[in-house]
Parts: C-alpha cells; sequence; structure tokens
C-alpha cells in the first residue's frame, strides 16, 4: 500500500468518527422529541405501579413517564408491588427473612407481616388474594319469602362468585369487577337453619365466607292471610262467571 492510499484510509476514519457522532445527536435527521423512548405499556392502561430495586418509595407514573403518586415503605422492596383496593398498594418487604406491607394511599401502613420461624424466608412473589367476601342480609326470616343479599370483595382483578344457598338449589355463578356489589333474592321453602357460602375467585386463587340463615314457617296468622286472600279471589272469579252466564241467558 504506497502513502497516498494510507493517507486516504486515515482521513476517511477521521472522517468517520467526526460524523457519526452528529448522527447520533440527531442533529442532521431528527429532533431530540423523536428520539424519546416508548415505555413498552399499551395507552390503554394509562399507568404502572414501580418500586426501584434500592428504593424504600414506590411510584404510579402513567405512560408518560410522570410520577403522579408515591408510597414511603420504611423497607426495602423485596419483590414485585400491586396495586390493591382504594388506592393501596402490596408490597414485599425485605425485613431479614421476608415480609408483607399493606400501605393506604394517604402512606399509613395498614398492616404489616414478618417471617419471624427460623425455618421461614420469603423465596417468592407475592400474589394478594380476593378479600373474604361481605355478606349483608338478614339472617332470620320465614319459609316463601324472598330476602335480599349483597356481596362484594376486592382484589386486582375481576371476581367470581359462587354462591351456595344451603338448600340444594343449583349454585349461583357470576362475574363481577373487584369491589362492585353483587346483589341476589333467595326464599326458602323449609324451616331449618341454613349456612350460605360464598367463594370469591380471580383464577386459581380464592377467598370464602359462611353466614348462617335461620328460616322459621311462615307464622299461622300470615297463613290465614294469605288463605284469605285466596279465596276472595276465588269468590270474585266465580261471581264473575255467574254474572257472565246471567248476562248471555238474558240475551
Amino acid at each position: 500500500m504506497n502513502h497516498k492510499n494510507y493517507a486516504k484510509i486515515v482521513m476517511l476514519i477521521i472522517a468517520t468518527l467526526f460524523i457519526a457522532p452528529i448522527f447520533n445527536s440527531g442533529a442532521l435527521s431528527q429532533n431530540r422529541e423523536n428520539l424519546t423512548p416508548v415505555f413498552p405499556l399499551d395507552s390503554t392502561e394509562g399507568h404502572f405501579l414501580y418500586t426501584p430495586w434500592h428504593s424504600k418509595t414506590t411510584y404510579l407514573i402513567n405512560e408518560t413517564g410522570a410520577v403522579n403518586h408515591t408510597w414511603q415503605s420504611t423497607y426495602y422492596p423485596l419483590y414485585d408491588s400491586y396495586m390493591g383496593d382504594n388506592g393501596s398498594i402490596y408490597l414485599a418487604i425485605d425485613s431479614g427473612q421476608g415480609g408483607v406491607q399493606k400501605i393506604a394511599y394517604d402512606g399509613t401502613i395498614l398492616w404489616e407481616y414478618h417471617y419471624t420461624l427460623d425455618s421461614s424466608y420469603a423465596t417468592h412473589d407475592i400474589v394478594p388474594l380476593p378479600t373474604p367476601p361481605l355478606i349483608s342480609g338478614p339472617a332470620n326470616g320465614t319459609t316463601t319469602t324472598n330476602y335480599a343479599y349483597t356481596f362484594i370483595s376486592f382484589d386486582t382483578e375481576n371476581i367470581t362468585y359462587e354462591i351456595d344457598w344451603g338448600d340444594e338449589t343449583p349454585q349461583h355463578i357470576a362475574t363481577y369487577p373487584a369491589g362492585q356489589y353483587l346483589g341476589l333474592l333467595h326464599q326458602w321453602n323449609t324451616p331449618g337453619v341454613y349456612t350460605i357460602t360464598v367463594t370469591a375467585s380471580d383464577g386459581p386463587l380464592r377467598s370464602t365466607a359462611e353466614q348462617d340463615v335461620r328460616i322459621n314457617e311462615l307464622p299461622i296468622a300470615d297463613n290465614l292471610i294469605l288463605l284469605g286472600l285466596a279465596l276472595l279471589a276465588l269468590i270474585a272469579i266465580l261471581a264473575i262467571l255467574l254474572y257472565s252466564k246471567k248476562k248471555k241467558n238474558t240475551l
């Protein structure tokens, strides 16, 4: 290789090293705004929860990277964090052998649990269970009467409810958004004590709650009233039929 060719190669290398940073800076082809990295988050999701590994702060970040809210823990995180009900979060914490915290939206520590046995360590991520369903409705009643009951459970996903009325009628199964009330009517036809069993699940994880209901025989007075009303209705029907027949014979 002669001296002239060697000089050309050196000049080409120098020119490449000089021009490359200019292209990388976007000065020739595009502005910085177009180089802003895009978060790998679907725009319909809106926000995501993020807890840095070496930080005691959990961040609620929108898709533009803006921080909308923070929660402060007294421990470093152990695994992921999860959004709970009413703006609270669940956080796996590095507290020696591990533990879990639930922190309210205003930063209040609602509860926390720590592994204390020498043989117990947090070795996997946490998964919040659906809260045990709350059952609202009467605990006493009478036969052949409809009673209203509501059920609610909280979770990070939709909840499937399975309601067993304890009287061998088919289970009622329905899927509702977490935190939304499910309302149902039910009646028992024979006296006895029945146990309403409600299971809330978000797939493989489930919680269960029970409530006893005492059903008594419909009082005799009520039965007599119903019987009287039925007789009056029958008499009215017979009167209408007789009147119609008499009117027809007159014509």
